[in-house]
């Protein structure tokens, strides 16, 4: 009896190992697929600029546009095509170090009204050229919140780029922030085009930017991804909330603590120096 008890034992176990072992070689075959398809939509998304300004750049030495302002207008895209190429490679460098484990956030208490304000300031004139109708629901009290500046900076100015780029004039786009229980929150919502049901679980994916209809112009498509990948960074969260006519993302933040005292350190216009 205790001979066929410790054989049940065995199975259990050896089942159990093998259950885990199977599940650790089905993440890893959804991560060698996940790498594979970044670097075709990278090879995409560089080929196609890099194309266009050969085919600019040879037209050009070979003296095939001759008229001045056919030149100056052919530089123009050139010069547009390089920095979308720069982009791409800032934002995938980027993304590559927010993804290892170890990678160091330094956090400084920082006002965080003052510093969702200078970011409206920021963005106000490129909704203000569009036509978009830019509004902001900032607490005029202090709200310190430990965070990398220059980090939040960019996950934040991710997501007002997002809504800019892919509404059209006329959309209401809000910034709001809000203090909750143990945590921030920073919301970016409008009332534009909305995102695809079949793209909002994958929204936070790499490269997800309408796959049926990419746009070598439309951005890197990682900007969710690294907004998302900072969030976590904070010990906070990235979420989508899309529904009755507005599409919402939702960044919190956990705060040091409930306390009204002096920030350790000045909050820096664009958080340049954190």
């Amino acid at each position: 009896i205790e001979a066929n008890y410790e054989l049940a034992q065995i199975q259990e176990s050896f089942n159990k190992m093998a259950a885990k072992l199977e599940q650790a070689e089905a993440n890893n075959r959804r991560l060698a697929e996940s790498k594979q398809r970044m670097l075709v939509h990278i090879s995409h998304d560089l080929r196609t600029p890099i194309t266009t300004i050969q085919g600019y750049a040879e037209a050009l030495q070979h003296g095939v546009i001759k008229d001045e302002a056919v030149r100056q207008r052919t530089l123009g895209l050139i010069h547009t095509k390089t920095k979308l190429v720069a982009e791409l490679i800032d934002d995938v460098f980027e993304l590559a170090k927010l993804e290892v484990p170890d990678y160091p956030v330094v956090k400084k208490m920082c006002d965080l009204a003052e510093f969702t304000r200078e970011m409206a300031v920021d963005h106000y004139d490129l909704f203000e050229e569009k036509g978009m109708v830019f509004e902001c629901d900032i607490p005029s009290d202090e709200l310190p919140v430990p965070i990398h500046a220059k980090l939040l900076y960019r996950a934040v100015s991710n997501l007002l780029a997002n809504a800019l780029k892919y509404n059209q004039p006329g959309t209401q786009v809000r910034l709001s922030l809000a203090d909750g229980p143990g945590e921030a929150r920073l919301e970016v919502a409008d009332d534009g085009v909305g995102i695809p049901a079949e793209l909002r679980a994958r929204v936070f994916e790499a490269f997800v930017r309408g796959d049926a209809a990419r746009k070598s112009d439309g951005g890197s498509g990682l900007g969710l991804t690294i907004a998302k990948h900072i969030a976590e960074k904070h010990g906070g969260n990235l979420m989508l909330d899309s529904g009755a006519g507005w599409t919402r993302f939702m960044l919190t933040l956990p705060k040091a603590g409930e306390t009204s005292a002096l920030l350790e350190a000045p909050y820096v216009a664009s958080g340049v120096e954190a």
